[in-house]
């Protein structure tokens, strides 16, 4: 009989069964493309490894008005295991957790002695997940224990700093964010994990530059890209694009640039309105008519999603823009469908939306910033911009819809392959299973499909 062999992934914060709501991601409790990884990577090393186990390890949340369960099955071998992790009717946001992970932790450990699960690998995700995964390591001397990114504390404090966000006031920003203890607590992970997984080679040299004296000199850095399914988006129809024109009222002709991020101080929609002026003033020089399609608008304002409205009024460009609720993920290749170009004006770690992008052959500009410029060839099948400079993300903008249909279908099809030949989930989850190798050898012996 085959050895069945258990795993778990970990990230307190994060719900990746979220990805099979009906009415979309809670972003708020979910986040977005993380959850994106940890639903579609486990389920990728299922179907890869068929005699593997894996268990992800979330925090219990009663929302008001919907009925959580504890246990998810996410395929038939993935599971999400929801445990408290502080208060379950009160949100917590995940910058001030790290009191409640030791009771988590516990969690975990009353829940693998009641279920008699020998677990050999633990990988936890964001820095909530490192130190559930320090703590288990602790206990579990033996386990093997791997980390994945997704942010780093010092860095997005440098890029919180540069956005002059909460006015650049640093007290403000490190009570928001809590970032001198997530720093202290991500140095001790990174001490003492077996493998850590940056998502992008920018990550890896930042890492490698800014938290070197935690590294020990030792080789323990894996890069592990996010992926994506080729059909994770219900197939859509011209008619569907032309439906949907019409339901945003926009024109035949109207070029359509489209921001798939939260309304968010870190996603850098205020940059983009205080572009818009002048990239309008070209287009309609050129006599192009464009418009910016916003998802994920709040149904109450926020102060953020406030001040960028009012940002819209005081530099008169509000009617080129569209705010639209959020969307659910199986139905945005039909926004990606009406776009005319894809803007990403963020410092991201490896954003999923640049890879969905290419992969609809939909043109892309993204943050010289974001480590999924590791998919791109810059002025090939894809564009980087400086995301803090307003000057070059109009100047850049300007240029790529200037360049005619056909230049457009062109790059967005070198894009597409791109994606196909390096970035769907099952080249990207080979690479993974290389690297859990490297501490479970047995992983290996149980691989059953082929990956190229």
């Amino acid at each position: 009989m085959a050895k069945k062999i258990n795993i778990f992934w970990v990230s307190p914060h994060c719900w990746p069964s979220d990805m099979l709501r009906p009415g979309g991601l809670r972003t708020q409790f979910s986040q977005g493309g993380q959850s994106g990884v940890m639903y579609f990577q486990t389920i990728e090393l299922a179907k890869a490894l068929p005699d593997l186990h894996i268990d992800i390890f979330s925090r219990y949340q009663q929302l008001p008005g919907e009925k959580e369960e504890q246990i998810i099955h996410l395929h038939d071998r993935v599971r999400e295991i929801k445990l408290p992790c502080g208060p379950v009717d009160e949100y917590v946001p995940k910058e001030h957790l790290w009191d409640y992970i030791p009771g988590f932790v516990q969690g975990i450990v009353d829940f693998a002695k009641k279920e008699n699960i020998h677990y050999s690998l633990c990988h936890g995700h964001y820095s909530d997940g490192w130190m559930v995964v320090r703590m288990i390591k602790e206990i579990w001397p033996s386990i093997a224990s791997y980390i994945t990114t997704h942010s780093m504390a010092r860095r997005k404090r440098e890029d919180s700093l540069n956005r002059k966000e909460e006015g650049g006031d640093l007290q403000k920003l490190d009570k928001k964010y809590n970032f001198i203890r997530r720093i202290v607590e991500e140095g001790r992970s990174l001490k003492v994990v077996d493998r850590i997984c940056p998502l992008s080679s920018v990550e890896a040299e930042y890492m490698r530059h800014h938290y070197c004296e935690y590294l020990q000199g030792l080789d323990r850095i894996r890069i592990t890209p996010n992926g994506i399914n080729t059909d994770i988006f219900i197939e859509t129809t011209e008619e569907d694009v032309r439906d949907l024109r019409a339901k945003l009222n926009l024109g035949e002709k109207d070029m359509v640039i489209f921001l798939p991020a939260r309304i968010d101080p870190r996603k850098g929609i205020k940059n983009v309105v205080l572009a818009a002026p002048k990239i309008i003033k070209e287009m309609e020089r050129q006599r192009k008519s464009i418009k910016i399609l916003l998802v994920t608008w709040p149904e109450k304002h926020d102060d953020y999603s406030l001040m960028v409205e009012n940002l819209m009024k005081e530099y008169n460009v509000e009617d080129y823009f569209i705010k639209h609720p959020s969307v659910p993920h199986k139905w945005m290749g039909l926004y990606f469908a009406l776009s005319t170009v894809v803007l990403q004006p963020s410092q991201e770690y490896f954003s999923l939306v640049t890879i969905e992008a290419m992969l609809k052959e939909k043109v892309i500009i993204t943050s010289k910033y974001n480590g999924a410029r590791d998919a791109i060839t810059e002025d090939v099948d894809g564009f980087l911009i400086d995301h803090t400079d307003i000057e070059d993300i109009s100047k850049r903008v300007i240029e790529v819809l200037s360049m005619g249909e056909e230049k457009l279908r062109e790059v967005g099809k070198k894009a597409r392959k791109k994606v196909l030949e390096g970035f769907t989930w099952d080249k990207v989850t080979k690479k993974l299973i290389q690297y859990y190798s490297e501490t479970v050898p047995d992983i290996t012996d149980k691989i059953t499909y082929n990956f190229c």
